[in-house]
């Protein structure tokens, strides 16, 4: 039996993620339920935590075992307190083009096609842009951004919707359990990429951190 929320618009399998918020069987299902609320505050651990396992939301434990990791080796390391995470298409964060007649509607106030996936995964922040009949819609959760996108694409009047993709470079941090590398980037046109970078790989261990590699350029003056 296929599930009914899959016929809503959850219970889609996404890039190989399946998402599946209150998804239950025709003979005993209330509907998806909302996501539950957690203290995400720490983004780059949010991104990290995504890219090493790119579920709908952040694993809970992943991401409180990344946050305490980030935290214990700038404590250890203060410089690397200065090495943030640069994230090209930030979690939780959609665009969402809607046909002709659907802005129309939009514009009148009477266009709610959105309204039932907003409420769900609940909307922050919208921003409208009538010339591009565009949304920008910000969420309360850091969703998995291209998963959350495919979901809003099934929804009445959306002609596309798309995680949204920031352009350039700058740092990042890579995690490879249990090892962390910060890369510090920069240079004239980082637009078009950084043209310097140099790069801390630490190990943590159940007792220590330990800085296995340093290499690359020679650091900037006052870094």
């Amino acid at each position: 039996m296929i599930p009914s929320c899959f016929r809503i618009y959850t219970c889609i399998l996404l890039a190989g993620v399946a998402v599946t918020a209150g998804c239950g069987s025709d003979d005993n299902s209330t509907g998806p339920e909302k996501p539950k609320r957690f203290d995400y505050s720490d983004t780059q651990a949010v991104h990290l935590t995504l890219h090493v396992d790119p579920t709908f939301l952040p694993d809970t434990i992943l991401y409180k075992t990344i946050h305490e990791d980030l935290r214990s080796i700038r404590d250890t390391f203060p410089d690397m307190n200065k090495v943030e995470h640069f994230e090209n298409r930030p979690a939780g964060r959609i665009t969402v083009q809607l046909t002709a007649a659907a802005a129309a509607a939009y514009e009148a106030g009477t266009y709610h096609g959105l309204d039932s996936l907003n409420n769900l995964y609940d909307t922050a922040h919208v921003i409208w842009y009538s010339q591009y009949r565009q949304m920008k819609i910000n969420f309360a959760l850091p969703y998995h951004s291209d998963s959350i996108a495919k979901i809003y694409n099934y929804a009445n009047g959306v002609e596309s919707a798309l995680a949204i993709s920031i352009g350039g470079d700058a740092s990042r941090i890579f995690v490879d359990l249990p090892y962390y590398e910060f890369q510090l980037r920069w240079g004239d046109d980082c637009i078009s990429g950084c043209s310097y970078r140099h790069i801390w790989r630490y190990e943590i261990t159940d007792s220590s951190i330990i800085l296995v590699e340093e290499s690359g350029d020679t650091l900037p003056e006052g870094f």
